[in-house]
């Protein structure tokens, strides 16, 4: 009976730790700290060199993020925001690619001035001409604290 006793209690607290234990959180990345406009990962796709858009926001898996320990940010699918092949120059794509920790997937969130950085380019993420249609692109620019640069991580998204 003991020996059951054990069995039985351990196979409970096995799964009780796998599936109990809560699971990284993910949340939007909204533009101009509103809820309308979202950091999104164009038509959901989990391809390498991916385009990152403005999108409304939807809730969608293409705009679930989570800002990681190791300073990457990931989409909801598994993969990385990336800067288009390590670029260091304004105006440099933001896209999505498979993680791998490269100084193109490096960020530094920073919630008082409400940037994201990619201290590689010493450049923060920005819409694109400052548009705010549905699909514009998002880019690398020389951080300015302008509306452009203006992020609001979920706080659900930190890790």
């Amino acid at each position: 009976m003991p020996a059951l006793f054990v069995l039985v209690f351990g196979v409970m607290g096995t799964y009780f730790f796998v599936f109990g234990h809560a699971a990284p959180e993910y949340g939007p990345i909204n533009w101009h700290g509103n809820a309308t406009e979202c950091l999104d990962n164009w038509q959901q796709k989990k391809v390498d060199y991916n385009r990152i858009d403005l999108l409304k926001c939807n809730g969608a898996i293409a705009q679930q993020w989570r800002y990681n320990a190791n300073g990457t940010i990931t989409n909801a699918n598994g993969y990385c925001l990336d800067v288009y092949h390590s670029g260091t120059a304004f105006d440099t794509p933001v896209d999505l690619f498979n993680c791998n920790g490269s100084v193109a997937q490096q960020w530094v969130v920073d919630p008082g001035a409400k940037t994201i950085i990619n201290p590689h380019a010493d450049l923060c993420i920005d819409y694109a001409n400052a548009g705010t249609t549905n699909g514009n692109p998002i880019r690398l620019a020389l951080c300015n604290r302008l509306a452009g640069q203006d992020w609001a991580v979920s706080s659900g998204a930190v890790d």
